[in-house]
C-alpha cells in the first residue's frame, strides 16, 4: 500500500495533516496533494534531518517538523483535518499503541489513517529488534469505535482509514 494510494482513498488534497512517525509521507502530501503538514517525531536527529531537507526542496513553507510524543500530542483537539502515521506504530511500546492511535483520532477531524507492515516484511525487516507487529485487525476494531474503518491489503503493507462521524 503506497503513500499516495492511502492519501488518495482518504480524499487528502490541499488540507492540514498531521504526520506522527517522520517519513516521506509527510513529504508527498504537501508536495502532490497540496496538503498543510505538521511532521511528529520523539526523536530530535530524525526531525532535524528531515527539517533540513524539507528547506532544501523548497517545502518548508507547507511542511513543519517538531519533536513530540505521538501518545501526547501537544495539539488541540481537530486541529487537522486528516491523522496519519505509515509505517511508525510497530515502534511504539504495545503498551502505549491504544492511547498513541486515541491521539491520532482526537487532533483528526474528519479522517485518520494507519499504516504498517505485513507479516512478511516485518519478518524481513525486524526479525532481529525488538519491535512487535502491529495486529492491524484490531488497530481497525479500535478506529470503528471512532467511525467508519475499512481495512486496506497491500503486498507489504497494511492500512485502516477511519472516517470520524
Amino acid at each position: 500500500m503506497q503513500r499516495e494510494q492511502l492519501l488518495e482513498m482518504a480524499n487528502a488534497y490541499n488540507t492540514t495533516l498531521i504526520d506522527v512517525g517522520a517519513g516521506p509521507l509527510a513529504v508527498v502530501a504537501a508536495e502532490e496533494f497540496g496538503c498543510e503538514v505538521v511532521c511528529v517525531d520523539i526523536d530530535f536527529e530524525k526531525v532535524r534531518l528531515a527539517t533540513e531537507d524539507a528547506r532544501e526542496t523548497g517545502l518548508a513553507g507547507r511542511l513543519l517538523y517538531c519533536v513530540a510524543d505521538g501518545a501526547r500530542l501537544p495539539f488541540a483537539d481537530n486541529s487537522f483535518a486528516v491523522a496519519t502515521s505509515y509505517n511508525a506504530l510497530h515502534h511504539i511500546p504495545v503498551p502505549l499503541r491504544e492511547q498513541f492511535i486515541e491521539e491520532l483520532v482526537r487532533v483528526a477531524s474528519e479522517t485518520v489513517i494507519i499504516a504498517d507492515m505485513g507479516d512478511e516484511r516485518f519478518a524481513r525487516t525486524h526479525a532481529d529488534s525488538d519491535h512487535t507487529q502491529v495486529f492491524m485487525p484490531a488497530v481497525c476494531d479500535q478506529l470503528a469505535t471512532m467511525g467508519i474503518a475499512t481495512q486496506h491489503v497491500g503486498p507489504e503493507m497494511l492500512a485502516c482509514i477511519c472516517r470520524k462521524g
